[in-house]
């Protein structure tokens, strides 16, 4: 997948509901590129549970579509099977589990900051990943901030 091709789906998922932004694209593409290079890996390697360009667990999925399935009906048709192959639907998935945060999102320009906002509430301290990992994989994936 390229950059110009999953910033269109991030527009065309988000945008309808409300939830688009450039500080939302940033960082979903950073999520992309850190948690499944860039949809290459679609199944968690390992053998782990997460499916689809972000990587989402099961528990995650469900938690979200119970929690946001009256505020976004659409929501409540979808499958966690279909994450591993539907990038709309997993990009909606990605983008209201950042929505749980009370803190506002980085900006768009502040890779750091999207980085560590990544790492404390996506990846969480239990997660292998690491801020230096995202930058190394946002810059590999998507390229400069622009």
């Amino acid at each position: 997948m390229t950059r110009g091709e999953l910033t269109q789906v991030i527009k065309e998922s988000l945008t309808p509901l409300n939830l688009y932004s450039p500080p939302a694209l940033a960082l979903l593409l950073g999520t992309c590129a850190i948690e499944s290079a860039f949809g290459r890996y679609r199944r968690q390697l390992g053998h782990g549970p997460a499916l689809g360009i972000y990587q989402m667990e099961p528990s995650t999925f469900r938690w979200l579509r119970t929690k946001y399935g009256r505020r976004y009906p659409q929501i409540s048709e979808y499958s966690f099977a279909d994450q591993q192959t539907d990038d709309h639907q997993a990009t909606v998935m990605a983008r209201l589990r950042y929505l749980e945060v009370p803190e506002q999102l980085p900006p768009a320009d502040d890779l750091h900051a999207q980085a560590d906002y990544w790492k404390r509430h996506y990846n969480t301290f239990l997660g292998a990943g690491t801020v230096e990992k995202y930058l190394k994989a946002y810059r590999l994936h998507v390229g400069d901030v622009s």
